[in-house]
């Protein structure tokens, strides 16, 4: 094996391992949401009550709502994601958590009724 070889493989097997670390660390930060109505919560109700309120994960390159509207359910989980790096939090006026333009809101849905 000559030495342009063995620096052709080491060099490879680095590049590959960078790329699957960066995948598995993926950058996401939280908010807080009632659990009934998707509908983000100030982040204080998630630090000290568990009812009814959990963490929502806002991964990197999605915008998270203002205080009083609904998280977009298909970009984020309640749960935290295996790897993951959570980096903050989102201001409570909404936006996306690592720069960027601010969060376009969810559309408002009307309140069930009450029989």
């Amino acid at each position: 094996m000559t030495i342009r070889t063995l620096l052709a493989a080491v060099l490879g097997a680095s590049v590959l391992a960078g790329v699957v670390a960066c995948n598995a660390g993926d950058d996401y930060a939280r908010v807080c949401i009632d659990r009934h109505t998707h509908r983000r919560v100030d982040d204080r109700r998630c630090d000290r009550y568990g009812a009814g309120v959990a963490w929502w994960y806002v991964p990197h390159g999605y915008s998270a709502p203002p205080v009083g509207r609904r998280v977009d359910t298909a970009h984020g989980a309640t749960r935290r994601p295996a790897g993951a790096t959570v980096r903050g939090r989102v201001p409570i006026r909404g936006g996306r958590p690592f720069g960027g333009r601010p969060a376009r809101p969810a559309p408002a849905r009307p309140a069930p009724r009450v029989r």
